[in-house]
């Protein structure tokens, strides 16, 4: 093989049509869950809610180029309110969650209806740390 094939292998190739994502069951949501370390809510919020101008997107969804994000499905939870989002969210499982989130500070739960039934792709971003995709009784 070739060096540039054996170049080529190290970087897979990327879907550049991610695939729409097979809605959650009837009466259950799909929440995808960030979590990260702010400080402070007006921080959280600022990250999630905040665009620079009204011809930009909030810092949160332009760390995320494959998904289009409805700010409006979107929650933080922090501090005080952190604990009693597990429990709602995860609720027998609220160990692993809080496993995950270890010693992040904020949740963000990204309702699945955000994305507008477009194809995704979700990953890490410099301040925030996919979760995952977790299923909610409604």
């Amino acid at each position: 093989m070739s060096w540039l094939g054996k170049l080529l292998r190290l970087f897979p190739n990327r879907d550049p049509y991610p695939e729409a994502p097979v809605p959650p069951p009837e009466g259950v949501a799909r929440l995808h869950l960030f979590s990260g370390r702010f400080g402070s809510d007006l921080d959280a919020y600022a990250y999630v809610f905040e665009a620079p101008d009204p011809d930009h997107p909030e810092p949160f969804t332009n760390d995320l180029p494959e998904a289009f994000i409805d700010t409006t499905r979107v929650q933080i939870a922090h501090g005080a309110r952190l604990e009693d989002a597990i429990a709602r969210i995860a609720g027998g499982r609220a160990l692993d969650l809080r496993h995950l989130i270890d010693a992040d500070d904020t949740l963000i739960i990204v309702d699945e209806a955000a994305f507008g039934g477009f194809p995704f792709a979700l990953g890490d971003t410099p301040r925030a740390r996919y979760l995952g995709a977790w299923d909610v009784r409604t």
